[in-house]
């Protein structure tokens, strides 16, 4: 409801009626009330809401946000496409299925120890709607309305591929922490290899810095050491290396570097 001041410029009121009681005709009490600031403060809420939705429905991390049951109420954009997994189907369900069997008690734990007020920080497994494991490191908060704590919020980046290498770092020290002389190198290719998940590796040294041939320290060729050998370090990716740093190829390599005989074989 509007009302027109003197000017002839309108404003918003909130108009209640009340009857009076009373001898003859009935009388009826009319009051207006200007509800200006109200409505701005109206206004200026939902932008502050919508600017909200923007920044969470385009962030990189995940973000969610649980009841005080631990039922989602919350998913965001980028939750739903990495997991695979609408919010629509989730909404009010528990987390719990969501969580490895192994990592369920501790975030449990986590889960409660929100809601009493403490922010937490984690790293949890999560299954994916095709069944496949990730990793994510999560930050959890409280939700307050007013002095109570109804819910909690997350935010969780993905860390799997980095859980990976740090697993295979690991495994590539405690494979070689012994090993001594050319021992060492055909153990750290050998957890090299596993550690990558690859079939095949090899270390190779240069014999001066202008040289123009690798020489292999050591092989992995899949189910065993193979011979060590030499190979032309120009069309090689090893090429690319010298010099220059890390170079990684994770398909066409033979296309890339069709003069590498050693590739091609």
């Amino acid at each position: 409801t509007t009302a027109l001041r003197r000017d002839g410029t309108e404003f918003p009121v909130e108009l209640s009626v009340t009857r009076v009681a009373g001898p003859g005709e009935p009388l009826f009490l009319a009051v207006l009330r200007d509800i200006t600031e109200r409505k701005r403060a109206e206004e200026a809420l939902r932008a502050s809401e919508e600017r909200y939705r923007t920044v969470v429905e385009h962030a990189n991390d995940w973000i969610w946000t649980l009841d005080g049951n631990g039922g989602f109420t919350l998913m965001n954009h980028r939750a739903e496409v990495a997991s695979g997994y609408r919010f629509e189907d989730w909404k009010g369900r528990s987390f719990a299925p969501l969580i490895h069997p192994e990592d369920l008690e501790s975030v449990v734990r986590v889960f409660q120890k929100t809601l009493a007020g403490e922010p937490q920080q984690y790293v949890v497994r999560v299954r994916k709607a095709n069944a496949e494991w990730l990793v994510l490191s999560v930050n959890a908060a409280p939700v307050r309305e007013g002095d109570e704590v109804v819910g909690t919020v997350s935010f969780g980046r993905d860390v799997t591929e980095r859980e990976r290498i740090e697993r295979a770092l690991r495994a590539i020290v405690e494979g070689t922490a012994s090993a001594t002389g050319v021992d060492f190198f055909r153990s750290l290719v050998r957890h090299l290899a596993s550690a990558l998940e690859v079939r095949w590796a090899l270390i190779g040294e240069l014999p001066d810095p202008a040289a123009d041939k690798v020489r292999t320290l050591a092989v992995w060729a899949g189910e065993g050491f193979g011979e060590n050998f030499e190979y032309d370090l120009a069309g090689a990716p090893c090429q690319n290396v010298v010099g220059q740093g890390q170079r990684c190829y994770p398909r066409d390599v033979r296309a890339l570097f069709p003069a590498d005989r050693l590739v091609a074989e």
